[in-house]
Order: C-alpha cells, then structure tokens, then sequence
C-alpha cells in the first residue's frame, strides 16, 4: 500500500487499523508494524485487513502543529505494488 504526500505538509501519517478485543467491541489501535510512517512510503497489507479497517491521519512528530482529521479507508494507488512502490516485493 503507498501512503502519498497528498496535503499533509509534515511528511509524516499516524497509523491506526481497526481490532476486536476479546470483549468483541471495536477500537483503534495502532498499527501493528507501526504507528507512524513517513509520506511517500509503502507498507504491504495482508488481505486480512479491510482498508476501511485502517485510518491515517496527518501529524507533527515535533508537536508544533495540531494533527489533521483521521481519514478512515485507504485508497489505494495503482493495480500492482510495482507501480505505487518500486522495489516492492509481495510476500
């Protein structure tokens, strides 16, 4: 999944996927391979997690700038990591 600069003027997205306790009650959590990522990156997901079952938002890791709004749903660029994500090897 590539992860664009879109309008987040930091370079940096906070990361959250969307998991059932044992209490079977959803929360957002964050993402298990890391909550934060720089603009511009690629990350492969499992087919597992629903992309409505991620949301980003944009954020200043010096803390000088409020974060963003989340945004729930990733959209995903191009039909093959290749294209989004040079080098991307699929698992």
């Amino acid at each position: 999944m590539h992860f664009p600069h879109g309008t987040c003027g930091t370079g940096w997205l906070e990361i959250q996927v969307l998991v059932s306790a044992e209490t079977n009650i959803p929360e957002w959590v964050g993402h298990p391979d890391g909550d934060r990522l720089r603009t511009g990156s690629c990350r492969f997901e499992t087919p597992e997690r629903l992309l409505n079952e991620t949301r980003v938002r944009c954020f200043d890791p010096a803390g000088r700038r409020s974060p963003s709004e989340w945004v729930v749903g990733v959209g995903v660029t191009g039909s093959e990591p290749s294209e989004s994500c040079p080098g991307a090897v699929m698992p």
